[in-house]
């Protein structure tokens, strides 16, 4: 079979990672319809489409990550520019705005116990946002109980992909802050 589907079209300077859900049943990713951001839900065995959240007003949706239960995904979406964190519930397709800043909101890895996002952020030392000065990204963490964004200390490099260990005591992350691209915890 043909893995070429004109319905999914993905044409971006930035990557979206796709996620399974943590039963492993349902994939989320998301691809260009018509020129417009969409999120799918595609049940992997049947190899069928089961949700598609189109109706955002976001101009770019990206980065899913299904919460510990699959009743929820957290996506990066950004309209005029600056990506923010979003929760996309399931259900009923409502879009809940997590983050609303100046500072970048990308790649969201929600944590096994579902209190926390994970994420790569500009925010932190070194960004001037006045004089339009960026940092290299950083690891944050958004605690959702707090509503509170944390920039993680000791950051050297460009640090990208954050990934929760299955006890969601620590976190993997790509950093090149020896400068090669590496795993680092």
């Amino acid at each position: 079979k043909s893995t070429l589907d004109p319905d999914f079209e993905e044409l971006r300077l930035i990557y979206s990672q796709s996620a399974f859900s943590p039963d492993g049943k349902t994939l989320a990713f998301t691809a260009q319809r018509n020129g417009r951001d969409v999120l799918y839900l595609m049940d992997v065995q049947r190899r069928k489409i089961t949700h598609t959240f189109d109706k955002f007003a976001l101009d770019v949706v990206m980065n899913p990550s299904f919460s510990p239960d699959g009743k929820q995904v957290v996506i990066s979406g950004y309209n005029s520019g600056v990506f923010d964190l979003f929760i996309v519930n399931v259900a009923d397709a409502t879009l809940r705005q997590l983050t609303n800043d100046k500072h970048a909101e990308m790649m969201p890895q929600w944590s096994p116990d579902g209190k926390t996002i994970a994420f790569a952020t500009d925010h932190g030392e070194g960004t001037d946002l006045d004089v339009l000065r960026f940092a290299k990204w950083k690891i944050g963490t958004l605690d959702l109980t707090a509503n509170r964004v944390e920039v993680l200390p000791n950051q050297d490099g460009l640090n990208l992909n954050p990934m929760w260990a299955p006890d969601g005591k620590s976190l993997a992350f790509l950093s090149d802050r020896n400068g090669t691209s590496n795993i680092f915890l």
